[in-house]
């Protein structure tokens, strides 16, 4: 037997069609950090989006952000699950200087920090496994996916905030964690040594930017300065 079927009704909504050409190249708001990496940033950083930076320990992971956190310019919290203020104060003072648009708190609660953090523009997360967030054991799968889901429920509710992530990664210098990680985010960053030993900055993914450019970095006594700036795929 033959379901007698209702005639579909279209509702109509309010949408605009416009022609690829009418469309501007590049609109999105940025803020740069001023250094060789907004190249690699496709310009900077974009307003709301979410970063994920990954890297072995001793890299200077957080050294970087730090300094992206620090010249960037617009009011932003950072928020160490690893280390002490103080620890985070004397970096500062090392790499370049305390501003007044720089704060920072010292909590592995990812709940009581974005519950907070929605009345910055930038909120730097080092590191999300370090974090605590419900139930979930800190490190695993499902705790890293909650810390996640989490942040970009926060982002939904504050869209002017723009997210940056610390990772660890795994023994195979992968981020760690399940790709749920990579693929919730707008831009997936790697810092790794090259063979010279100094430290390489590239993407891996960009939603807003290209992925075939790396930044070269040498350690100093006061912080991270560019060494070279390469078009090249990686390392």
């Amino acid at each position: 037997m033959v379901p007698n079927l209702q005639p579909f009704a279209f509702q109509s909504d309010d949408i605009e069609i416009v022609r690829l050409v009418d469309i501007g190249a590049d609109t999105l708001d940025r803020v740069k950090v001023n250094d060789a990496a907004d190249s690699v940033l496709g310009g900077g950083l974009v307003v709301g989006s979410t970063y994920l930076i990954g890297g072995v320990p001793g890299a200077g992971k957080s050294t970087l952000i730090l300094q992206w956190a620090i010249r960037c310019g617009v009011n932003a919290l950072y928020a160490t699950a690893e280390e002490t203020k103080e620890v985070l104060a004397e970096r500062a003072d090392r790499v370049g200087t305390r501003v007044n648009t720089l704060s920072v708190v010292s909590s592995n609660d990812l709940a009581s920090v974005l519950e907070r953090a929605g009345e910055f523009e930038l909120l730097v997360i080092d590191s999300i496994n370090e974090m605590s967030f419900g139930d979930y054991s800190p490190g695993t799968n499902f705790h890293l996916v909650g810390c996640l889901h989490a942040i970009l429920e926060f982002q939904e509710a504050n869209p002017n905030v723009t997210v940056i992530i610390v990772s660890h990664v795994n023994g195979d210098g992968e981020i760690a964690g399940p790709q749920t990680l990579k693929h919730g985010v707008k831009c997936v960053l790697h810092f790794v040594f090259d063979k010279q030993g100094n430290r390489v900055l590239f993407s891996s993914k960009n939603r807003h930017g290209p992925v075939g450019i790396s930044v070269s970095y040498e350690m100093t006594e006061k912080g991270l300065i560019v060494v070279d700036k390469s078009e090249k795929d990686g390392v």
